[in-house]
């Protein structure tokens, strides 16, 4: 919906507006280069903040703002992964910079419907992360409120059809409220290699038995995860 989707766009512009985002934002070189992409179904994305290198508390307000100002993009109501997982494997192959860690960041409610089979990237440096929103948001009016999907079904679609590659996790969401919150301590761990550890606490590298595809929940969701989760 539009709501959740607002949501989801109103948290990353927070998490990068945020004091402890700004001083762990550089990556493990100093710098690290962002493009944010919005998407539904089949061909249906938008590159809504083209590639921005963020160095400097500046440049991380500065792409919150570009993004809060971004056009708004109309979902079509179909949800293509296989579509948005080449898109964003073509702009991080194809653009300016060289990283040395490359990331894809896919977050949703939903698993593919528009009729493909999972995409799995062929270049074995990229680590694609699942981010589930809840699958069933609140309100009365919401059409979701007759999805067939719990938000464990979609996790679980992340963790097998999405989320992939060194390192990979799903970070599972299970209240609105939550979202600006999960938002930045999912970008912790990919930026700042802040790991988190059974006892909530931060780590700077993966905790031992830190295994393949875990999920990782907010300390009060932690029922829902595997061995770790986020205060």
């Amino acid at each position: 919906t539009r709501g959740l989707r607002a949501a989801q766009t109103d948290g990353f512009v927070a998490a990068f507006e945020i004091p402890e985002f700004k001083r762990n934002n550089r990556g493990h070189i100093g710098r690290i280069a962002v493009t944010y992409l919005e998407w539904s179904g089949q061909n249906q994305h938008i590159e809504l903040v083209p590639w921005r290198i963020i160095e400097k508390a500046e440049d991380a307000n500065a792409f919150a703002s570009e993004l809060e100002q971004a056009p708004k993009f109309s979902p079509s109501g179909r949800t293509s992964i296989f579509s948005v997982l080449a898109e964003a494997n073509s702009l991080i192959l194809n653009n300016q910079y060289v990283g040395t860690r490359l990331i894809i960041d896919i977050s949703g409610n939903g698993p593919e419907n528009s009729g493909h089979k999972p995409l799995r990237l062929k270049d074995r440096r990229i680590t694609v992360n699942g981010l589930v929103f809840p699958a069933r948001p609140s309100g009365a009016d919401d059409p979701y409120r007759n999805y067939p999907y719990t938000t464990s079904d979609v996790v679980n679609y992340f963790r097998t059809s999405g989320a992939q590659g060194s390192g990979a996790f799903v970070f599972r969401i299970d209240t609105e409220a939550d979202i600006e919150r999960a938002i930045l301590r999912k970008l912790l761990i990919e930026i700042a290699g802040y790991y988190p550890d059974a006892r909530g606490k931060y780590r700077d590298a993966p905790p031992k038995g830190f295994s393949l595809l875990p999920i990782i929940c907010l300390a009060e969701d932690r029922r829902n995860c595997i061995a770790y989760w986020y205060t």
